[in-house]
């Protein structure tokens, strides 16, 4: 501990962060403590918990927040385990592979859950694959290249779900692409397109269709400039504004139209704010009012009105506290209620009306239904009837009439037929078709008639189309 101490007092003194600090603290403490281990004749499983330990009080102890010096402390035994493994002349993959398990096995001990310490896991080969690559002086394709592949081994080794690790792989191939880019003096926009192409390049390779191609582009751009405007000191605003526009331009460039653009950089600018939400130990539900806030905000910045930013505020809001909730474990019900939450309360602070407010919290219960229906192997038409039926339901348990529960159920439903109709490559005219079918069966199953069922799909058609 004095030790790391030391290294902090020395790393502020010399003009770096808070961060940096509790980084170098952190890894001297690291290596100290598995030093004496390793000469006291404990076991590898005892040096590796001494190691962890020591590296955490030190980055707490220089002024980090926990999950930011766990995060450190996991980062550290990855690198300390590829460079054991590289001494004994493995293959780059296999010295990937084996970071990356450490890396899972340190968030494992930490307490993470199955899903978090995956992540970390994929994270670490990925970055591993991509430096021995870089190292090998392989060229910046086949450097993202391994990246993503090692990421995505590694993911699916520690239990990731398929979407979980492909996210991951994404991520790595972004963050290889991005090293390549600053070295070669790229400015940071230049830097976040590099990214965002990249990661398209592999998306659109490993067969992913257009919209969830255009969805991880956007993604990977929009946090690269975030975080380049972060480290340059500028102001939240201009961190949002450069996250926003980099997102746009990286969804546009792999062939999204600026409308989808925007919308997936609004979600990416939620997804972005709740993950540095947790970083600083945050509750689940402060993380969730905080990644809406940020959603509302970015579409504020994109020349929406209060009513429409509010709304991605409470969408957003409402599928960050479903997350949490899957994460920790959480029954069906209880995911559905902190979603439904979580949407009320975005959407209050937001300054939406009553009426809009209950609309994205039945939303939100019927989005979380909708999912659970398709991971467990539902059709699109029977998740969207599923969603409808899981909006009428909450719309009827908080008061409304059967007429107001039926006009909930066909919006969701349609929502979510159309979605999945777009996800799934369908042009316009067939989303539309499928969203229409799907809003009037929901209505019908909520105890409407079929005129007024059409009514309403009719109604909802042109609210969607306007």
């Amino acid at each position: 501990m004095a030790a790391g101490r030391a290294a902090a007092e020395a790393a502020q003194s010399s003009g770096l962060s808070l961060e940096e600090a509790g980084k170098s603290a952190a890894e001297v403490a690291r290596d100290i403590a598995a030093s004496l281990a390793r000469a006291a004749g404990q076991s590898e499983r005892q040096i590796s918990m001494a190691a962890n330990h020591a590296a955490i009080q030190a980055a707490t102890a220089a002024g980090l927040s926990e999950p930011q010096a766990q995060e450190h402390a996991i980062e550290l035994a990855g690198r300390s385990a590829a460079a054991t493994a590289h001494k004994t002349g493995l293959s780059d993959e296999e010295v990937a592979s084996i970071a990356g398990k450490a890396a899972g096995q340190v968030a494992d001990v930490q307490g993470l859950t199955m899903q978090e310490s995956g992540r970390y896991a994929a994270l670490t080969a990925g970055r591993t694959a991509a430096d021995l690559a870089r190292e090998a002086g392989h060229s910046h394709e086949r450097v993202a290249h391994a990246a993503a592949q090692a990421s995505w081994q590694v993911g699916v080794t520690a239990g990731l779900p398929h979407q979980s690790a492909r996210a991951q792989a994404f991520a790595a191939a972004g963050n290889a692409a991005i090293s390549f880019a600053m070295q070669g003096g790229a400015t940071d926009e230049v830097a976040a397109m590099a990214a965002g192409h990249a990661v398209a390049h592999i998306a659109e390779a490993s067969g992913l269709l257009l919209d969830e191609t255009g969805k991880y582009a956007a993604e990977a751009a929009g946090d690269v400039a975030a975080n380049l405007a972060r480290a340059a000191g500028q102001s939240e605003r201009e961190i949002s504004m450069a996250a926003n526009q980099a997102a746009i331009q990286a969804a546009t460039a792999a062939g999204l139209s600026e409308l989808r653009a925007q919308e997936h950089a609004i979600e990416g600018a939620g997804r972005s704010a709740a993950a540095t939400a947790r970083k600083a130990g945050l509750s689940d539900e402060d993380v969730a009012l905080i990644s809406g806030r940020a959603a509302g905000q970015a579409a504020q910045l994109q020349g929406w009105a209060v009513e429409e930013s509010g709304k991605y505020a409470a969408q957003v809001a409402g599928k960050a506290a479903a997350d949490l909730a899957r994460q920790a474990g959480q029954s069906d019900e209880q995911v559905a209620n902190a979603a439904s939450r979580a949407a009320q309360q975005a959407g209050v602070a937001a300054g939406l009306s009553q009426q809009s407010v209950s609309h994205q919290a039945f939303t939100a219960v019927g989005t979380v239904v909708a999912s659970f229906a398709k991971q467990g192997g539902a059709t699109d038409q029977e998740t969207a009837m599923a969603a409808g039926r899981a909006a009428a339901e909450a719309a009827q348990s908080s008061g409304l009439s059967v007429e107001e529960a039926g006009k909930y159920a066909a919006e969701v439903a349609g929502d979510v037929a159309a979605n999945l109709a777009r996800a799934a490559g369908k042009t316009e005219r067939e989303t539309s078709m499928a969203a229409s079918q799907a809003a009037i069966q929901a209505a019908i199953d909520a105890g409407q008639s079929e005129p007024r069922a059409q009514e309403h799909a009719i109604e909802l058609a042109g609210r969607s189309a306007a």
